[in-house]
């Protein structure tokens, strides 16, 4: 849910020279202050700043709460009026939740309709959402299914991955096709979707879908694990741990990638990073920690944890 939060700044007129407008006009809309976005919206009449302007305005935490709505949904009226498609699905958004607006789900859903028409993701992915959850509308996997499709095409890389995952565990539907899931998890991979690197990882490690290729899996992890996945530093532990296919054996990096995903929680890093202290103990807090790693991935819920530090000697 949008948190529509509008100050009093639309009041404001800026006055600026033709050539900073010129110049204004050459930076990337979402790269604006609030005060530039102004300039274009008011006096240029650009819509996408009109829109981006919302945006920015909705983060400020300051100014009349029920007058500021007011003064966004305005905003994205009008530039949704002018075929600013990204406008026509916040607005829509607005109608869902009923912000500022009679909540007025159909309304909602004719924006989003309109909004992906014009390939704007975030409404592609909005109608997806719903038709799948039923929400204020009939459940509809099929549709969801497409819309899902549309959402990643139209460049919203999460739906990339919610599509490339239905191919790989074959769901929702969709019938399993690990060459289509490699596909789609690839497309979200390069928009550093930190889980369809690591499903990317998956794939290349094991040959699904795509020929075997271990250097390709230690790239895929690893753009994960810089993104913080606990998982895939796991992952990537391990093709360092074993040193195969291409990869250099190193057992420090190994364990130094099982800590941080230990840290982060991730319970079969913590039970790597025990049996790496056991197999490997050279002193008594060493083997003491192993121990100590096993409860805590015991905690976390691995059972097969649990069997090692009850079994523990």
């Amino acid at each position: 849910m949008i948190r529509i939060i509008l100050t009093s700044l639309l009041a404001l007129v800026f006055i600026s020279c033709a050539s900073k407008t010129e110049k204004l006009a050459d930076t990337p809309i979402s790269e604006l202050d609030v005060k530039s976005l102004i300039t274009l919206c008011e006096k240029n009449k650009n819509t996408l700043a009109c829109t981006e302007l919302g945006l920015k305005l909705v983060e400020l935490e300051n100014g009349n709460l029920e007058e500021n709505v007011n003064k966004a949904n305005t905003l994205w009226q009008s530039a949704c009026e002018a075929n600013e498609a990204r406008a026509c699905g916040l607005l829509g958004v607005s109608y869902i939740n009923g912000q500022g607006v009679e909540k007025d789900s159909k309304k909602a859903f004719e924006l989003w309709q309109k909004a992906c028409e014009n390939k704007d993701g975030f409404s592609c992915r909005n109608l997806a959402l719903s038709y799948e959850v039923g929400q204020d509308i009939q459940k509809n996997q099929k549709l969801a299914d497409e819309f899902y499709t549309k959402a990643c095409e139209y460049g919203y890389h999460t739906s990339c991955y919610i599509v490339g995952l239905s191919y790989y565990k074959g769901q929702k539907g969709i019938k399993k096709d690990l060459t289509k899931a490699k596909e789609y998890f690839s497309k979200a991979c390069e928009a550093s979707n930190a889980e369809a690197c690591n499903h990317l990882g998956l794939l290349y490690e094991n040959g699904q879908g795509v020929t075997k290729d271990l250097k390709m899996a230690q790239e895929a992890y690893g753009k994960a694990c810089v993104s913080n996945y606990a998982v895939a530093c796991n992952n990537l532990a391990n093709l360092y741990y074993k040193g195969e296919g291409g990869i250099k054996q190193d057992y420090e990096l190994a364990k130094k990638l099982y800590t941080r995903a230990c840290d982060e929680k991730e319970a079969k890093a913590c039970v790597n990073l025990a049996d790496f202290y056991y197999a490997w103990q050279r002193l008594p807090n060493e083997r003491k920690e192993a121990k100590n790693l096993y409860q805590k991935a015991c905690k976390l819920g691995d059972k097969q944890a649990c069997t090692k530090a009850k079994n523990f000697k």
